[in-house]
């Protein structure tokens, strides 16, 4: 789950990472012990000031299902935690997103004091679930992943993404959009669907969508899930992954959150 930034094809990223892991520490990330056991190695690394603070900024190779990639990793925190921002890119679009993600990433600006996780000035609210808590949020995107677990989130453990939209056809057909949506995802490729409903729940349109996939980093075989909350013009997707053969079904789970899922002040 890579909350932030993604290009119109999904293959290049911008993500921003919190941990309660102290800068000092964090630095192990960047050893080849760890880079390997996520199929990635070091090609540069050098000392920056950003936001006033010290950091490492590394550029990283790896591959993955679409071929070559490369990531500017930022690293900078404190004395009780670290930041980690991620600019990734398709080695062959280097010269359309090289220069510009190091830029962005660089760029970065952090308060410590100010709540990581909050979601009280987006325009939606949600319910965490008994198993699914907030662990991240970029902007109007929220990820969620099993209690317990904190950032950064397992590469194959299941998650929870929500995300928000407008569209412009009233009469759009939504549950055609819901799975067009699946279909273009960022977090999986190959969707092949299984079910699909549509009802409504407090005056919005929802469709609910189930199938499976490959998940884009792992490659892994996944349950996928499409919940898309649908107003007049507007919507919210919830997106729900997990590992295929996985012995309990997050569906009813993923379900519940798409459900709870309301505009502030909206006129239902």
């Amino acid at each position: 789950l890579l909350p932030g930034y993604v290009s119109q094809d999904g293959m290049n990223l911008l993500y921003v990472e919190h941990s309660v892991i102290p800068y000092e520490l964090a630095h192990a990330f960047f050893s080849e012990k760890i880079l390997q056991s996520h199929g990635q190695t070091l090609k540069s690394a050098e000392d920056v000031v950003v936001d006033g603070r010290p950091g490492k900024l590394a550029q990283l190779n790896f591959e993955s299902a679409y071929g070559p990639m490369k990531s500017w990793v930022l690293l900078t925190g404190n004395e009780e935690e670290s930041i980690r921002v991620v600019g990734r890119y398709i080695q062959d679009q280097a010269l359309a997103y090289k220069t510009p993600l190091r830029e962005a990433v660089m760029s970065m600006q952090w308060d410590p004091d100010v709540e990581v996780y909050s979601t009280a000035d987006l325009d939606y609210y949600f319910a965490e679930t008994e198993h699914f808590k907030t662990v991240c949020r970029v902007h109007d995107r929220v990820i969620l992943a099993p209690s317990g677990i904190s950032l950064p989130v397992p590469r194959s453990g299941s998650l929870v993404v929500i995300s928000r939209g407008t569209f412009v056809d009233v009469s759009v057909d939504h549950l055609a959009m819901a799975e067009n949506l699946a279909e273009q995802s960022f977090l999986i490729r190959d969707f092949k669907r299984i079910t699909g409903v549509e009802h409504e729940i407090a005056g919005a349109r929802v469709c609910e969508i189930a199938g499976t996939g490959i998940r884009t980093e792992t490659s892994s075989q996944v349950a996928y899930y499409v919940g898309l909350i649908a107003w007049q013009g507007q919507y919210c997707l919830v997106q729900g992954v997990q590992d295929l053969y996985a012995t309990v079904s997050l569906q009813e789970e993923f379900s519940k959150i798409t459900a709870s899922v309301r505009l502030r002040d909206a006129a239902n």
